[in-house]
């Protein structure tokens, strides 16, 4: 769990952790420098889980909530079988855990496999139902990951050897978000990505949200002025750039993949639009991929 200034949803996210049908499980907390109750409602939660779970709170690099999320890749204990992420500021659903271990054990042990959902939108206001995020229709693969990220890091659960992936591809990454990162590397390495319709979480929406609701005209507006303004090719270039450095790391195809999207990036009109048509570099959704093809053509990509 990455924290910053949680104290007022803290406490009810800690709740949910405790109440999980899958029991076996210990918390450790990066705080990144809170000043409000957050420390004290942590260290409250680490006496009342005493003799059952280990939780742990150290110091986050302050460097922002991506580095800190991956620095806790780097601190958990290699002993662990299975790992997830978590905000501060959601509600799990009881059977969170208990469902992504259920799918993961199915898999090898030896290959990375990254379990994520849907999550389900709530607002403070009661005033306004709830809905669920997209559903992803497409496969998961490292040519989806390249132009865009299927699902929250905060419903993410993953074996040991997608952290050791991690690890070898480095935590010090400078990359757009955690969790992107995480879907391109395990797509990358050949892993598996198995992505759940049903949702895992209550996501609650508020004013000090640090990523928004992936769904609704204001998302659509937040995504096109992304687009226009140049965010999303900055996002990108950061990771290619990171991509690029642990090429030898990913599949021959790839490696063949990241080669197209370069050209897609930085060729000339003529290469950039023949490698969008002769790839299968896609996002989610024909709607988008109109989209991308003309940032492909003006350069916003």
């Amino acid at each position: 769990m990455a924290t910053y200034n949680g104290e007022h949803h803290l406490k009810e996210q800690l709740e949910t952790i405790k109440s999980q049908s899958y029991g076996n499980w210990d918390l450790l907390v990066s705080d990144d420098g809170s000043m409000d109750a957050t420390l004290d409602l942590l260290n409250q939660f680490k006496d009342d889980c005493k003799g059952q779970h280990s939780v742990q709170i150290i110091q986050g690099p302050k460097q922002g909530f991506v580095a800190n999320f991956l620095s806790l890749v780097a601190n958990s204990s290699s002993n662990a079988k299975y790992f997830a992420f978590s905000d501060q500021d959601d509600l799990w659903y009881e059977d969170k855990l208990q469902r992504a271990v259920d799918l993961i054990e199915k898999e090898p042990e030896n290959i990375p496999v990254l379990y994520c959902s849907r999550t389900e939108v709530i607002f403070e206001n009661s005033e306004f139902k709830s809905f669920l995020s997209p559903l992803m229709q497409q496969r998961p693969s490292f040519n989806n990951a390249l132009v865009q990220s299927i699902a929250g890091g905060n419903t993410m659960v993953f074996n040991r050897a997608v952290r050791d992936s991690l690890l070898k591809f480095g935590v010090d990454a400078k990359v757009a978000s955690h969790d992107w990162w995480i879907y391109q590397v395990v797509t990358g390495v050949g892993g598996k990505v198995i992505y759940d319709g049903r949702p895992s979480l209550k996501y609650r929406q508020h004013g000090e949200n640090l990523v928004g609701a992936n769904r609704g005209v204001s998302a659509l507006f937040d995504r096109a002025v992304m687009f226009l303004n140049g965010r999303f090719k900055i996002y990108n270039d950061k990771n290619i750039q990171a991509l690029l450095a642990n090429r030898q790391y990913l599949t021959q195809e790839c490696q063949q993949s990241l080669n197209s999207f370069s050209l897609m990036k930085y060729g000339n009109i003529w290469q950039r639009l023949n490698a969008f048509f002769s790839s299968k570099i896609r996002r989610q959704g024909k709607v988008f991929n109109i989209a991308l093809c003309f940032g492909i053509l003006f350069k916003k990509v």
